[in-house]
């Protein structure tokens, strides 16, 4: 079992392999590094995880990848941005209002209070009160969210749900995703909360972004809980 270090051009086409590390049985929490020389025009690299027939049951997890690389660091001419393991979470405590009637795609989530974002790459944006995440390079994400709406006694017959939408700057944004759903229900209690949550892996190229997006069927505008904690995203990179 091992790790191989796989070389990508900017148009998603195979170059090679480099800085292959093959791992023991008993290598847990332990640091490995190699050096290797990336191909010519290499825009990206993805570490990929291999087992052998004679290693089959044995399952391990990469924790974390940090790889200095000055061919492919001049491809994005941002050391800050060279093939940083992407880790952020960020919450809300404000309580914001959903608009009601709500043209598609909805209205989306400004998660606009910073736990953490590693590195610290600037990807994400609240332009106009509306929170986007936007790659830099290509990269695969499991995101996680959450969205609590307040207490009150307007749910009865309406429905919502959560939904991650991708936004790729020239056809704007897309359905990618449904994360969660509230279906109706004829008689909810007096005081009644709605709370989405969900998780969902998206895969972005350069430039493209994603945002939560919430619908409802509500005609009075329904407001976010802001107790911290209620309303939050995070992902990952996998």
């Amino acid at each position: 079992m091992g790790i191989d270090v796989v070389c990508y051009d900017a148009a998603n086409l195979f170059l090679g392999i480099i800085a292959p590390i093959t791992l023991s049985a008993d290598s847990s929490d332990t640091i490995f590094s190699a050096s290797g020389t990336t191909p010519a025009n290499t825009a990206y690299v993805r570490v990929r995880k291999w087992v052998d027939a004679a290693a089959s049951a044995t399952i391990f997890r990469i924790k974390k990848i940090q790889l200095n690389d000055s061919a492919v660091a001049r491809s994005y001419n941002d050391d800050a941005h060279v093939n940083s393991y992407v880790s952020i979470y960020y919450n809300t405590t404000t309580a914001q209002v959903i608009p009601s009637p709500i043209a598609l795609p909805g209205s989306i989530i400004n998660y606009n209070t910073k736990i953490y974002d590693d590195p610290n790459a600037d990807r994400v944006t609240n332009a106009g009160g509306f929170w986007k995440f936007t790659a830099e390079r290509y990269m695969r994400l499991r995101v996680s969210a959450m969205v609590k709406f307040a207490e009150d006694s307007q749910w009865g017959n309406q429905e919502a749900n959560m939904t991650i939408f991708r936004e790729d700057g020239a056809l704007g944004f897309t359905r990618y995703k449904e994360m969660d759903r509230f279906e109706a229900q004829v008689n909810p209690l007096p005081n009644f909360t709605v709370t989405l949550r969900g998780t969902a892996d998206i895969e972005l190229r350069a430039g493209e972004g994603f945002s939560i997006i919430v619908q409802h069927t509500r005609a009075i505008d329904p407001a976010l809980d802001g107790d911290d904690g209620a309303n939050w995203v995070d992902c990952e990179e996998i």
